[in-house]
């Protein structure tokens, strides 16, 4: 999402303004009517035909309603800068990682942390009470799935685990749950559904992670939820999760057991040991891991970054 920045001083240095174009929605959100004020040094073009006329084009590559060879046909203007944005997983767009096709691109703004303007689904979360007390336990394991999307086999080792413990889940993928009065599937995203995921979650002592694809840096709000929440993450997803960790034992790694019957096991063996699972938190009383640290210092603001960016290139 594009969020309003409250410190403007990186974008007010210089009287010439950036005409920019969002090419395509950030999915069906629409984008805030204020931008203009909040980044004075821009002029904003939110429709597809303005592309001839402005020098910064961003296409949100999971909405785009074209395909990557289509993008030739627009036809990019010398010196126009297209920026490859987003923040889900490359490897449901592979098309758009042909050399031909992200050579098209000036740069990146995306989950990796070695894009040109790195987004990492923690960047920004350094206000958040990650050392909040865990609330007392009421319920064994969660799940809360709803998308589609498995590039990561993650929907078969949930029937696999499912098998053998018992899970509540919330989501539209295998709930056992009641229906009645759940805003996280009548509401989508709103306020409420994600307060009611955060109770729930809260509940729980532990808190089925796994990602909808496995690739380097895709490490997402399903990692860093339970953590704050204060349950404990089962995750299956980046190889370097490790590196998003905000201490040592804090979540349990899907790849670290042979066999989804010997993770049962040790998560039946954590729920009758208190002593052996409130290791889970002792992270919490100690100081974060200095590449934690790096990360959740990042900042959220795609544009800011992007118009520096662009006033580097352009020597304005």
């Amino acid at each position: 999402m594009i969020e309003a920045n409250n410190d403007l001083s990186p974008i007010c240095e210089n009287k010439k303004k950036i005409k920019l174009l969002f090419y395509n929605r950030f999915w069906n959100y629409e984008y805030p009517k204020d931008l203009a004020l909040v980044y004075p040094e821009v002029d904003f073009f939110f429709h597809e035909d303005c592309i001839h006329e402005v020098e910064v084009v961003v296409f949100h590559i999971p909405s785009l309603n074209l395909l990557p060879d289509e993008l030739r046909s627009l036809k990019k203007r010398r010196e126009q800068i297209w920026v490859y944005w987003s923040l889900e997983c490359e490897v449901h767009y592979l098309d758009f990682q042909k050399p031909e096709i992200r050579n098209l691109f000036d740069f990146t703004a995306t989950y990796k942390c070695d894009a040109d303007i790195p987004l990492p689904y923690i960047s920004g979360c350094k206000d958040i009470d990650w050392r909040r007390k865990p609330a007392k336990k009421t319920g064994f394991v969660n799940a809360f799935f709803s998308s589609k999307w498995d590039k990561s086999g993650r929907y078969n080792y949930l029937k696999e685990i499912m098998s053998r413990l018992n899970i509540d889940s919330f989501g539209e993928i295998s709930n056992n749950q009641s229906r009645q009065n759940d805003p996280y599937l009548n509401n989508g995203l709103d306020f409420n559904s994600l307060r009611f995921k955060e109770e729930v979650i809260s509940r729980y002592k532990f808190t089925l992670s796994f990602e909808n694809a496995i690739a380097t840096d895709y490490v997402t709000e399903k990692f860093f939820q339970p953590l704050i929440y204060g349950s404990i993450p089962i995750y299956l997803g980046a190889p370097n999760v490790d590196a998003f960790a905000p201490g040592d034992k804090c979540f349990i790694n899907v790849n670290s057991f042979s066999s989804v019957n010997e993770l049962a096991e040790y998560l039946i063996l954590l729920d009758n040991r208190d002593d052996l699972y409130n290791e889970y938190f002792k992270w919490k009383t100690l100081p974060f891991r200095a590449s934690f640290e790096s990360k959740i210092n990042l900042s959220k603001y795609m544009l800011v970054q992007l118009i520096t960016l662009v006033k580097k290139k352009a020597n304005l």
